[in-house]
């Protein structure tokens, strides 16, 4: 999947969460078609290699303890929003709104500084005048009758959701608690990555988990595909401001619009690209939880495993139902194979 592909499959996840309109109903099909039927873990053996696979389950680590340190880190300053009489946004915050509804006008030709200049004219002590901006907007020619329906639906309801910096604060204060409770667990696409193999499942010693994703509501509801990017925005106050203008323009446009409400799940599911080789997906829930539902299908041993942990994991295989298979050692070629573990 390309990043566009991933931002896309999480604005839908965020849509089915809530009510969905028709016109999102029709997008199932594509959205559960991009649904991964089967993930990998590596993992080496520890004390709770076995206990996993035996009790069904799969940790959350917390977001602060993942191998990236620059994974999930948020950024937050609500200066940058509003000017010292709490009400006023200030001008970047001001071009920032209009950019989100520029970038669902399709078209180059609009005046932005014009349209800046059209909203500043219509605030009346720190808060946009719906009247004002109602006669000003019909009379700006550059704008079609969709665009003007557009930005008065944005300015207002932006308005009235988020009036101060105070019920911003709340949002994103909301999910900065959130974030410190929340838990990942990191899966993905590949059987044999090489560097995989070697990071985290102890230099071959260790073993590959093969999962079936059930399309069950608790798991496919917390599963979300990793973005990977050079430029990566952490602030949690833009996004909050972003979530807000994107759920305005979904319900103006019952959902017709393409809109980003995934922003907030991007700020949890985005690393830099130096890390694409792991091509990951991840849960997202409570940390230090056991999250159930997943079911597994196959193990893979390294071709380092020692006897020991390879007699116990076909013990396990044999009271769980799955199967279990061998790393051959590397012979010349550089392609991984298996063979199949019998007892």
């Amino acid at each position: 999947m390309t990043n566009e592909e991933k931002k896309d499959y999480l604005n839908l996840k965020v849509a089915y969460q809530s009510v969905p309109f028709i016109s999102e109903l029709e997008k199932r099909g594509k959205y559960i078609s991009m649904t991964p039927k089967t993930l990998f873990k590596y993992r080496k053996f520890d004390e709770f290699a076995l206990d996993m696979l035996e009790n069904d389950y799969v940790y959350m680590t917390p977001a602060g303890l993942l191998d990236d340190p620059y994974d999930c880190l948020t950024d937050a300053c609500m200066d940058d929003i509003f000017e010292s009489d709490h009400k006023t946004l200030t001008k970047g915050i001001m071009e920032y709104l209009v950019d989100i509804v520029l970038a669902h006008s399709h078209s180059k030709e609009i005046d932005k500084a014009g349209v800046l200049k059209l909203i500043y004219e219509c605030m009346v002590d720190g808060a946009v005048d719906k009247e004002m901006l109602s006669i000003r907007l019909g009379d700006f020619g550059s704008l079609t009758s969709e665009q003007k329906a557009l930005f008065f639906n944005v300015m207002i309801n932006f308005q009235n959701t988020t009036g101060s910096d105070e019920s911003l604060k709340g949002l994103y204060k909301r999910f900065l608690s959130a974030k410190e409770r929340v838990g990942i667990c990191s899966l993905t696409t590949k059987r044999d990555n090489k560097p995989m193999w070697s990071l985290y499942a102890h230099s071959y010693e260790g073993y590959c988990i093969e999962y079936e994703i059930p399309m069950q509501k608790d798991i496919v509801a917390n599963l979300c595909p990793v973005i990977y990017s050079k430029d990566i925005d952490n602030n949690i106050v833009k996004a909050t401001v972003k979530f807000a203008v994107e759920t305005i323009i979904r319900f103006a446009s019952d959902g017709k619009t393409k809109t980003s409400m995934g922003c907030f799940t991007e700020l949890l599911c985005t690393k830099d690209e130096d890390w694409k080789y792991q091509d990951e997906w991840r849960i997202i829930g409570t940390a230090k939880s056991k999250a159930k539902g997943l079911k597994v299908k196959n193990v893979y041993l390294g071709f380092n495993v020692t006897k020991e942990n390879e007699t116990a994991m076909i013990e396990c295989a044999r009271r769980k139902g799955f199967g279990v298979y061998r790393m051959q050692k590397p012979n010349g070629s550089q392609k991984i194979s298996y063979i199949e573990v019998k007892e």
